[in-house]
């Protein structure tokens, strides 16, 4: 198969002045043989996108972001905690009457920072292809125990946020797509950013290391299954530096987040992770699911914002990552 670099100019124009390194970079973790790999980055005076891989893939192109979906979620929550619709200490039973008490005493907090200790739905559910949010919420409310006391330990879990998006339709009264399309996608210039469920368009397959190729298997919302472009990414970066009330929930998530039980050099936030390196402090979020993975990270006070999404579930990225922000932040 032939592969390509193919450089996407954005307004304003400038040219991706890494693209060679990366490509390097690229190579020497075997991450372009197979599938399409997009790299970019946007800061307050440009934004930079790069694809490497297969010629057919474009800036419109919609991969799967799998739970990057998750910050998303988490605006959604931080938006009404802002807006005083709910606390982060509520407990969950508020909003959601169809759970054990078990369930119902679990804190919007700990769902949001995986310290509920409630059972990820893909060990509740034996197959997974067409599961909705109704799938996971009738498996949940069989629970009558959590699999440690709630706030007393950390497991990720992506029971968690299908959980926050049912909260968030409870006090809205809308469906969880409609309101976070209205409230959080569009003031950020995200157009094409869809539910796989809600889409139109089919996303680029994904690459499989055993050599499957998949589109989506589940169908939930609130933990994953968001479609991006290339191009939502790069506008999700110009809005990091340009859309107030975007930084005011970073802000609001970075204040309600608490240090991670595993590292405390780590906090837990509302769909994101606060972090700081020599680079400066940042939020982050990666999602890796069914031969796709996503990664974004914004440095808040240097204004920085590093992306990439890939139709391939190569274990390499993790290493790729680290490089490309060295990379990345030494140029700046």
């Amino acid at each position: 198969m032939r592969y390509f670099i193919i450089c996407f100019f954005l307004i304003p124009v400038f040219l991706f002045g890494q693209k060679e390194e990366i490509n390097q970079l690229l190579k020497s973790n075997q991450l372009l043989t197979y599938g399409s790999f997009v790299v970019g980055y946007s800061n307050p005076d440009q934004q930079r996108l790069l694809i490497y891989g297969e010629k057919t893939e474009s800036s419109t192109t919609l991969f799967n972001v799998a739970s990057v979906s998750k910050t998303f979620t988490g605006l959604g929550i931080l938006k009404l905690i802002q807006e005083e619709k709910v606390k982060p200490g509520d407990p969950i039973g508020n909003y959601l009457n169809n759970l054990q008490p078990a369930l119902k005493k679990v804190t919007i907090e700990q769902l949001a920072f995986h310290t509920n200790g409630i059972h990820d739905y893909f060990t509740l559910i034996q197959n997974h292809k067409g599961i909705t949010n109704d799938d996971v919420m009738a498996a949940l409310a069989k629970l009558d125990s959590t699999v440690f006391e709630p706030g007393s330990n950390w497991g990720y879990t992506n029971s968690g946020y299908v959980l926050l998006a049912e909260i968030i339709e409870a006090v809205t009264q809308e469906a969880y797509s409609v309101w976070i399309k209205r409230e959080i996608l569009d003031p950020m210039g995200m157009e094409s950013a869809v539910l796989f469920q809600d889409s139109k368009n089919k996303p680029v397959y994904g690459h499989r290391s055993n050599g499957n190729r998949d589109s989506v298997i589940s169908l939930t919302h609130g933990g994953g299954n968001y479609l991006f472009t290339p191009n939502d990414f790069i506008q999700l970066g110009v809005a990091c530096n340009q859309n107030k009330e975007l930084n005011s929930l970073f802000k609001l998530s970075k204040g309600l987040s608490k240090p991670w039980i595993r590292d405390s050099t780590w906090s837990s936030g509302y769909g994101m992770w606060h972090g700081q390196d020599d680079f400066g402090e940042f939020v982050a979020h990666s999602g890796r699911s069914y031969g796709y993975q996503a990664y974004y990270r914004y440095y808040t006070n240097k204004k920085l914002f590093i992306f990439y999404m890939t139709n391939q579930d190569s274990p390499n990225t993790k290493k790729f990552r680290n490089e490309l922000i060295k990379l990345t932040t030494e140029t700046q």
